[in-house]
Parts: structure tokens; sequence; C-alpha cells
């Protein structure tokens, strides 16, 4: 059974980007950007760029489960410096991928979703990393960090479901290249001086570094989500054109349903994250589920609003979390055998989804994923 009905497949392919909200550092990339793209080989697809991006990520990120599969201790200096190259490499490619569509007549809304798709995915991975730097596991301080990133994050992805518009910065000041960057920026503190540093107390300080660090990403998530949730609640859906309107559910009372499906999801994740745990790798594979399922959640919330239809999320997903935070208290099965199975199993169903949907889209608009279709 398809994933995509044919009302999304018609919205999706009549989809129109609109973004806004550029910050300042962005317009000081754009030369270079503009350059790296004009030098790039026409036949190389903007897709297969974005996959680039993602999979040096990804590959970080297996290398820093392999020297911290409990999120603390000290890996080697180089593993925190390869986390650093990435993510400066992703975010990068992140912001050309599109000016090669451009430059080589390959935009499509495909292209679209598969970024957005893989940004999905990345977040989660980021996260992870930052937290090995500064050696928590399991607990508060990790729900805390998690969640000042992920909401404001899948936020905007609700905000241009109820809009039609996608901000990227917080008055032009703060964006996507900047969070970036800044992320990159403690992989290498960490890579120069070790993940000490960060309990470290200067200029007696009556909290540690990494604690800062984790107050500054909560209030920089506190603002940006007030700001988000106050446009959209306060817009007037009636402004809104009939193409980008189509099957949508919209206005404040719907908007406000779909809070709750984000609510639903984070409130038992963070029972289940800010548990102590037990085994070797459980924290990992507990955070795994929890991020696997926002990227569930959240790729089909992109693929809603560029399908013009109805927002429904993966209740299966959301469950399966649910039933790992029910365990903590009421310890019906092994909790660490229940991490990984419900890992294991969020992880297969979001594969089977995210290729499913790309396939379909192909065949529905005559192209394909990772290379430039020639025309006859």
């Amino acid at each position: 059974m398809p994933y995509l009905s044919s009302e999304a497949l018609k919205g999706l392919k009549a989809y129109q980007y609109k973004a806004g909200g550029y910050t300042w550092l962005d317009d000081l990339h754009t030369p270079a950007w503009n350059y790296v793209v004009s030098k790039l080989p026409m036949w190389l697809a903007p897709n297969m760029i974005t996959l680039s991006g993602t999979l040096a990520v990804v590959m970080a990120y297996l290398l820093t489960i392999w020297y911290l599969p409990n999120f603390q201790g000290e890996a080697p200096r180089w593993v925190y410096a390869a986390s650093a190259f990435s993510v400066f490499f992703y975010v990068n490619l992140d912001c050309i991928d599109g000016k090669q569509a451009r430059r080589t007549g390959s935009s499509s809304p495909l292209g679209q979703l598969f970024d957005h798709g893989c940004d999905a995915l990345v977040v989660h991975i980021l996260i992870a990393n930052v937290i090995a730097n500064f050696s928590h596991s399991c607990g508060w301080k990790v729900v805390v960090g998690a969640l000042s990133i992920m909401t404001p994050w899948v936020l905007a992805q609700w905000e241009e479901y109820h809009t039609g518009m996608m901000l990227y910065s917080v008055s032009g000041l703060w964006g996507v290249l900047e969070a970036n960057y800044a992320t990159a920026g403690v992989h290498v503190v960490t890579a120069v001086w070790g993940p000490a540093v960060w309990r470290l107390r200067p200029l007696g300080l009556p909290f540690e570094l990494a604690d800062g660090a984790l107050a500054g990403m909560t209030l920089a998530g506190a603002i940006q989500t007030a700001g988000q949730i106050w446009r959209v609640l306060k817009y007037d859906t009636s402004k809104m054109s009939k193409q980008e309107r189509g099957h949508k559910e919209l206005g404040g009372g719907l908007a406000a349903w779909h809070l709750l499906f984000f609510l639903m999801l984070f409130l038992p994740a963070a029972m289940w994250l800010g548990a102590p745990t037990t085994a070797p790798g459980q924290c990992r594979a507990i955070f795994s589920s929890f991020g696997l399922t926002f990227a569930l959640v959240s790729t089909q919330l992109i693929v809603a609003h560029m399908g013009k239809v109805a927002f429904e999320p993966a209740w299966w997903s959301m469950c399966l979390v649910f039933v790992g935070a029910a365990n903590v208290h009421l310890q019906l099965f092994d909790g660490p055998a229940l991490s990984f199975i419900i890992a294991a199993t969020i992880l297969c169903g979001y594969l089977h989804y995210v290729t499913s949907v790309v396939n379909e889209i192909c065949q529905f608009l005559n192209i394909w994923c990772l290379w430039i279709k020639k025309s006859s």
C-alpha cells in the first residue's frame, strides 16, 4: 500500500518553495557558495550532494558510538575533529544543493523533500555528538539539550505548514548556519582541549562550561519557539492562496492540535531519556528511538505540507516510545533488551517509509533520485 495519496502527489507536483529570514552569515557565504557551484560538474545531482553531506555526519556519529557507546568518557581527539569537519561539510553542502539544482535545471519537489528529510534525520545525530562532548548520559540534561534544539526545528516545519513560509533565522542574527557553526565549534574546542574542558568553572563561575552551553541552547531555543508559536497562532489563514491551502487542516485550533502531537512524543521521550540506564549502549538505543521517531514524524509533516494534505503522524512509532517510557516505571520487560528492540523496529519502519516515499515520487514525476535524468 503506497504512503502517498493521489491528492498528495498532485499537490507535491505543484509545490513551490518559499523561504525567508536569511542571516548575515548566509549573505557572507553566498559568493563562496556560488563559486563552488560554478565549478561542479553538470552531471552531479543535487540529491547526491545532500546525501554526501548527510553520510559525512552519519560516519562521524558511528565513530563516536564506537569510542563512546554510553556518551561518557574520552575519545581520541581526532574523533572530535572529524565531527567538527562533518558538521562544516554537511551544512555547506546543504546550502549549495539547491543552487546546483537550479544551475542544472533539475529542481523538483523531491529535491526539497530529500533536503529537509535528511535534515530531520541529522538533527538528532548532531545533538548526540554534542552530548558525547559533554560526557552526559541519560538524565535531565540530555532531555533539556535535545528538546531545546528539536522543538524549534520541528516547529519551523509546523510554521511552514500553517503559513506557507519557512523562516530560517531569529531577527536575521541567528539561523541554521550559525547554529551548525556553533555545533562545529563545540567539537573544535573538545578536539583541542579534550572533553574535560567542559567541566571547568573559569572565573569562579558557579556552573561548569557544559552547563553554561546548555543554558545558552535552552534560551535560544525558547526564544525561537515562542516566536514560531506567536506567528502561527496570529496568522490569518484566509490570506493563504487556494493552491497553498489544498487539502490541509488549517486554523488556530488545528495548529494547536498539531502541537499536541509533538507534545505526545516529547513527554514520554523525556521520561524515557531522563531515567538512568543500566546496560552499555542502552542510552544510545533510547536516544535513537526518540531521534528516529522525531525524524519520521517531521518528514511526514514536511510531506503533508508539500502535498497540501492533512498531517497524520506515525502513531505506531510514537506508541513504541510510550511503551519504552512506561516500562521504566512498570518494569514489565527487560529494560535494555526492550530499548534495543524498539530502536531496531523504528529504524526499519523509518527506512521503509523514506525509501517508499522517494520511489513513489520518482515514479510519479518520472525522475531519478540520485542521478539527473536526461531528456530524450
